[in-house]
């Protein structure tokens, strides 16, 4: 409390009103404020780089032991050779895929998966853009209301 002045802070029964939409939105952009310096798009970032990193890390020996194996200066392990191809099996990268029409079917996936990610992306642009206009109209109608509202009643303004 400062001197002279007192405040009585008194509690306002409210109800917000949103879409299933609005709240998906805002629920998105919340979790993406950062905390603690890193944001939780930038900790999932960094734990898929890390993921990228072991499998990289993985793919790399287990290519290697394979091509010394071809090369004859391992002997031919069967087993892990079967599991490689299983492997390249799960791998369901655009180079692995063998007809146009399930190219044409992946890329298809991904557009409507990238569409849907930057409509996201858009909306929860505007609505933090949103969020901050309503901050700046809220402090320039704590600054200026007070003078207006005065300057309309005849009073002096400041």
């Amino acid at each position: 409390q400062v001197e002279g002045e007192s405040h009585i802070f008194v509690e306002v029964p409210f109800h917000v009103q949103s879409s299933q939409i609005e709240k998906i939105t805002m629920d998105t952009v919340m979790k993406s404020i950062p905390t603690d310096g890193l944001s939780e798009l930038e900790m999932a970032n960094k734990s898929s780089l890390s993921s990228l990193r072991q499998l990289d890390k993985r793919l790399s020996i287990l290519v290697k032991t394979i091509q010394l194996m071809h090369e004859n200066k391992l002997p031919k392990n069967h087993e892990l050779i079967r599991k490689a191809s299983k492997i390249c099996k799960m791998l369901n990268s655009s180079s692995s895929i063998s007809t146009t029409e399930t190219k044409s079917d992946l890329r298809q996936q991904f557009d409507e998966q990238l569409t849907a990610d930057l409509m996201t992306t858009f909306l929860s642009t505007v609505t933090k853009s949103n969020l901050s206009l309503t901050e700046v109209a809220d402090v320039y109608s704590l600054i200026y209301g007070d003078f207006q509202t005065n300057a309309m009643m005849g009073g002096g303004g400041f």
